[in-house]
């Protein structure tokens, strides 16, 4: 089951909807490949579970490309495929605005969460 809601109220200027999807119970999940389109915002995923996201390079793809647990997801302009062999128990959370810049790239940039890195703020 998914379940969307409003942030709380001091996140609101910055977070679009946060949301929560429950795992599948064992022997309902099947493979299966997620199609998504852009939306241009920015989408925090943390996955509960140890199953990493996982993109295709194209529908034949049989394992794709195993990213993380926990992963942000850039802006883009182009869809892109996930494979989901069963339903992880996630969060996340989407972006209000686009980015200050975007990428002239359609590539999706994924970054894995632990190898994001704080930039410093001239002046702090």
């Amino acid at each position: 089951m998914n379940r969307r809601r409003a942030p709380h109220p001091l996140l609101r200027p910055f977070v679009r909807e946060v949301w929560s999807c429950a795992a599948e119970p064992v022997g309902e999940s099947q493979a299966r490949i997620e199609r998504l389109l852009p939306s241009g915002f920015m989408h925090l995923v943390l996955r509960l579970d140890e199953s990493p996201v996982r993109l295709l390079r194209s529908p034949d793809d049989a394992q794709g490309d195993a990213l993380a647990n926990a992963v942000l997801a850039g802006a883009r302009t182009a869809p892109y495929l996930k494979r989901l062999h069963a339903r992880s128990a996630s969060v996340g959370a989407s972006s209000r605005r686009p980015p200050l810049t975007r990428s002239r790239s359609s590539r999706l940039r994924w970054l894995p969460l632990s190898s994001a890195r704080p930039r410093s703020i001239a002046g702090t």
